[in-house]
């Protein structure tokens, strides 16, 4: 593998006829132990399951020569006789799939938000999400099957190729996100144990996750609720 690429094996060994190859572009590493974090939760919960998933993660976040210098690399991967069905997660990932993939391979695309909606700013949406958007909604054409977050992305899809969406949410690992007591969590966040906390869960410089609308809700509490606060969890 190079720079760009990195092979995990499945953690379990199940059945032949349903091993599978992941081709991903998120997946947690050095460089941002969060990216992708809900793909990685994915293959675990599979793994737990005794299937076999092998995911062959493209580093795209490295620059955009990622998906081009590993084409052959990619290709002599989804090339092994043993995958059943090829996953691609999110459409830079469809797209690479469709170029490399051997005929006959049941190809999924999975799509992860903007791949689909497009990237917005102040301004109405940025040119190069506009762009990839457009050949991004062309990959379903290559495809046994695809699978979108929610149905507001299942809409974005051609009439006909709408038959073989699947509206999956991102499940939630109840190991790790299971009750705890208000005092244990804050101690290990280190947060005060007094006080009402708001909680916003994103990029605050993403846009379309609305950042100013918690950060407008905060202040009107505070006017009756001075000591409550927002904290913002992102690249975590």
């Amino acid at each position: 593998m190079t720079e760009f690429l990195q092979f995990f094996p499945s953690e379990s060994l199940g059945p032949p006829e349903l091993k599978t190859l992941w081709l991903a572009n998120l997946w947690p590493d050095e460089v941002k132990p969060h990216h992708g974090s809900f793909v990685y939760s994915q293959a675990r919960s599979l793994w737990k399951l005794g299937l076999d998933v092998d995911v062959l993660y493209l580093r795209g976040l490295l620059g955009k020569r990622a998906y081009f210098t590993t084409l052959r690399a990619v290709r002599a991967t989804v090339a092994d006789p043993r995958y059943r069905v090829l996953h691609a997660h999110s459409g830079h990932a469809g797209a690479v799939a469709v170029a490399t993939r051997v005929r006959r391979r049941p190809l999924i695309i999975s799509y992860l938000g903007d791949d689909l909606l497009k990237t917005p700013n102040r301004r109405g949406h940025t040119l190069r999400s506009t762009v990839e958007v457009a050949v991004f909604r062309r990959l379903p054409y290559f495809a046994a099957a695809t699978i979108t977050k929610s149905a507001e992305m299942g809409q974005a899809l051609s009439p006909g190729l709408r038959a073989r969406n699947f509206v999956l949410p991102n499940g939630v690992d109840t190991d790790m996100f299971s009750p705890r007591s208000q005092v244990e969590s804050r101690q290990r966040l280190n947060w005060p144990t007094e006080g009402k906390v708001a909680l916003f869960v994103g990029d605050p410089d993403n846009f379309r996750k609305r950042a100013d609308l918690a950060q407008e809700a905060m202040r009107l509490v505070n006017v009756k609720a001075p000591d409550a606060r927002l904290e913002i969890a992102a690249g975590v």
